[in-house]
């Protein structure tokens, strides 16, 4: 799969010669299954502050270093965000329905200097798999016209 320019947004950061905030999904998932969000960022830990995945804007989880526990969960609907497999640039939405489709990004933060970069908003698309019982009935009637 090939990532396109528009997709990753490198800013310019006293301190640091650039930001780079990117995330990283996949565009479909099957009612039922998961889907795993990659907040990829090139930001140094020392001055890595928060980590934010947000859901059409709206904080989904945020990631908060120093903090015990470090980490601030937020309810989406249509999915389950699962905690135990949570990092702090990483998240697992499970059971998945057609309410969780929609636009994702992150953000991330630095302490020093103080500065929050979001990465390009992203689309996530849940659909419903076709059953393996379903047949297509090859059988057409004409109608003489």
């Amino acid at each position: 799969m090939g990532r396109d320019d528009d997709d990753i947004c490198v800013v310019p950061v006293r301190g640091a010669t650039e930001v780079r905030v990117e995330l990283q999904l996949q565009r479909w998932a099957a009612r039922g299954g998961s889907v795993r969000l990659r907040c990829v960022h090139d930001v140094p830990p020392p001055l890595l502050d928060t980590v934010v995945f947000l859901r059409h804007g709206a904080k989904l989880f945020q990631y908060i270093r120093g903090r015990k526990p470090p980490y601030r969960n937020f309810t989406i609907p249509g999915a389950v965000l699962n905690i135990a497999l949570a990092t702090e640039d990483s998240i697992i939405l499970q059971n998945l329905d057609f309410a969780a489709s929609g636009g994702y990004s992150c953000e991330v933060s630095l302490a020093t200097p103080i500065y929050t970069k979001a990465s390009v908003e992203k689309q996530l698309t849940v659909f419903r798999e076709l059953s393996a019982a379903l047949t297509i009935n090859d059988k057409v009637t004409r109608t003489k016209i």
